[in-house]
């Protein structure tokens, strides 16, 4: 039997302005995680494929360009469209993607997308009648380009089975994790994200928004009214994602230095780093 046969695949999208730091990372993070798996079961049969799938116009479609565990070629479990530099990619450029991956997704592969990677998810007609979501600055972009869509771009994953949304250009580590849990299991994914000092899925993105730039301002960043506190004082918030968002010492001086930025971390039941 192959060593690829009836491994779970996960296949990531090269396409013009792909960032090639999140398809990396994501490789690298996903294969840490099953060379981890394996490792635990003490076998030498993989447990996790991962590839990247490039347009080639001799083909006319998108083939294997790497392959973590080389074999039959068969549908991947699921193909991910990471984030991308510079402007979505326009409609008639992401058509021919867009075509390709509706007959995998019709063939029982789900599909996901970081950041402005919705835009090309969008263009396969799949997320029409879906809560969905993208990094929040191009959420009115991507209502008017997809109205169909229900945006919600507080939210930083939403996985709605078949479909994933990711928001945010480094989403792909809660993706990459998320998938790590989908197929590897809770355990190896929350070993991964120990291992490489990143917080398991669980954060959103409304806690970085609220930051949002106030159309027409031109001082920069300002906080939502929603977020003033008392005596119309800039809040600022905790650590995202845990509970018992840490808060600014009161006692620390004001001012610009490093001192007024320091902040008491929330207990998290740990000894050591």
């Amino acid at each position: 039997m192959p060593l690829s046969a009836h491994i779970p695949e996960i296949g990531i999208i090269l396409y013009p302005g792909s960032q090639a730091a999140a398809v990396l990372g994501m490789t690298d993070l996903l294969t840490y995680a099953e060379e981890h798996a394996r490792g635990k079961r003490e076998s030498d049969r993989h447990l996790l494929r991962v590839s990247h799938w490039e347009w080639q116009d001799e083909a006319g479609e998108l083939v294997r360009v790497f392959d973590t565990v080389p074999g039959p070629e068969g549908n991947p479990s699921i193909l991910a469209i990471p984030p991308g530099l510079g402007p979505p990619l326009p409609q008639e450029q992401a058509a021919r993607y867009a075509q390709w991956l509706q007959g995998r997704h019709a063939q029982g592969t789900s599909l996901a997308s970081i950041c402005k990677g919705a835009f090309l998810l969008g263009e396969t007609g799949l997320m029409a009648g879906r809560t969905v979501t993208t990094h929040w600055s191009y959420e009115e972009q991507l209502l008017s380009r997809f109205p169909e869509a229900k945006v919600d771009t507080d939210r930083l994953i939403i996985d709605d089975g078949d479909i994933i949304t990711a928001g945010g250009v480094m989403a792909w580590i809660d993706l990459s994790l998320r998938l790590v849990d989908r197929f590897l299991g809770p355990t190896i994914m929350v070993e991964t994200a120990r291992t490489f000092l990143v917080d398991p899925p669980g954060r959103e993105q409304s806690y970085y928004s609220a930051f949002a730039r106030r159309r027409g301002h031109p001082e920069g960043p300002t906080l939502a009214s929603g977020d003033r506190g008392q005596g119309d004082k800039p809040h600022r918030p905790g650590c995202p994602g845990r509970a018992g968002a840490t808060d600014v010492d009161p006692a620390l001086p004001e001012g610009n230095g490093v001192d007024d930025q320091r902040v008491h971390p929330a207990p998290s039941g740990r000894k050591g780093a």
